[in-house]
């Protein structure tokens, strides 16, 4: 006898999702500012916390914040050969990457992010995937079932510079 397949939606209720503000240092630094130390090692603690009240006030960023997530989005300037700008993330982080619900709601930064996009006008590219909690195909399908958008990828070759 066959069964049928049984197909399970999960409806949970929006997360709320506000701007970062400086109130939202204590809230998320205990898991916050380690976690961006351990990214930047270069930075010290009070430079960190410098930086994110500055990223905070700036209107060159998104900074959004959830209960369990903080993401982190940068304008920035084209150049000569391509003069318009780009948006590109610099994190999307979860207190707890392993809580697959907190993972969830972060991947509703990338909507928040493409209506910022929207409302700047003339921004053609949306750098992702980057620096985030969030599994490349879980952005791919919020961008494609949310906003109708391809997930695309390139590869980026570098050389690390070493100290004499």
């Amino acid at each position: 006898m066959a069964v049928a397949a049984t197909k399970i939606e999960i409806v949970s209720e929006p997360i709320e999702i506000i701007r970062f503000s400086v109130v939202d240092i204590h809230r998320h630094g205990s898991w916050l500012v380690p976690r961006m130390l351990k990214a930047y090692p270069d930075l010290s603690e009070p430079a960190c916390v410098s930086w994110l009240k500055s990223f905070a006030a700036s209107n060159e960023y998104l900074f959004l914040s959830q209960p369990y997530a903080v993401a982190l989005f940068q304008l920035m300037p084209g150049y000569d050969l391509i003069p318009t700008q780009v948006v590109q993330e610099r994190f999307v982080w979860v207190d707890d990457p392993k809580n697959q619900d907190h993972v969830l709601d972060a991947a509703r930064f990338y909507t928040e992010v493409y209506n910022w996009v929207i409302r700047l006008n003339n921004i053609k590219v949306v750098i992702v995937d980057e620096n985030t909690d969030v599994p490349r195909d879980l952005i791919s399908s919020v961008m494609v079932e949310g906003h109708k958008c391809r997930l695309t990828t390139r590869e980026m070759s570098f050389v690390r510079v070493k100290e004499r």
